[in-house]
């Protein structure tokens, strides 16, 4: 592991143990705080792609929850500056331009997320996500609640993001140099060698398709 891969491992556990230490300080519905960080626990353990995506798309999700919480409070000015902040980081995310189509869809996945977090999931719901032991489907599905269950958020969730999202590792992450260096001698052996690899999370699968591709030496 890199010094920034470090860093970035460190500040992230740093992340979970605070919401381990708030969900049993607090206990009852606070430990979906806790089912929330094992998911986490778990991408990281996949890759620090998943566990960026995972942790961007939450950010998204909080920003959605202020918004709905100020609206709530019939504060508009800040419901719609919190609105409009969750707009841009949609449009970053899924890499929409400023079209009136991309506009449209942004205000669609928006819209889709308000009523996702308005119907709100429960512990249960949590701890089929988290565990070790559930079917593949619901495995998967453990992104998807670690970005859903904003409900259950550690005090100043959104800005202890930002801070993880600003200490990312941008080189290519360690484990995957090493697998990618294995995949290059394997093919220089044999071009038509064809290779499986088994990853949970979808930001890992989507990480390790574009850095494999970025090597121009998968098989044909």
């Amino acid at each position: 592991m890199s010094d920034v891969e470090r860093s970035f491992y460190q500040a992230l556990n740093e992340y979970l143990a605070d919401g381990f230490a708030l969900a049993k300080q607090q206990g009852g519905k606070a430990q979906a705080l806790g089912f929330v960080m094992t998911i986490f626990q778990k991408i990281a353990a996949s890759s620090f792609a998943a566990v960026h995506r995972t942790l961007r798309r939450r950010l998204i999700a909080l920003t959605v929850q202020e918004g709905l919480m100020h609206d709530a409070n019939l504060d508009i000015e800040a419901r719609d500056e919190t609105f409009s902040e969750a707009h841009e980081q949609i449009r970053m995310e899924w890499g929409l331009g400023g079209d009136r189509m991309d506009d449209l869809e942004i205000d669609r996945i928006l819209n889709d997320l308000k009523r996702r977090l308005l119907k709100k999931m429960d512990e249960e719901q949590l701890a089929l996500a988290s565990d070790t032991f559930s079917e593949e489907l619901e495995t998967a599905a453990a992104e998807d609640a670690a970005m859903s269950a904003v409900a259950y958020a550690l005090p100043e969730e959104r800005m202890r993001i930002k801070q993880l999202l600003q200490l990312f590792p941008t080189i290519r992450e360690t484990k995957v140099e090493k697998l990618l260096g294995a995949l290059s001698v394997l093919w220089e052996q044999n071009p038509k060698e064809r290779v499986v690899i088994f990853a949970t999370y979808l930001g890992t699968v989507e990480m390790l398709g574009e850095e494999i591709e970025k090597t121009g030496s998968s098989p044909d």
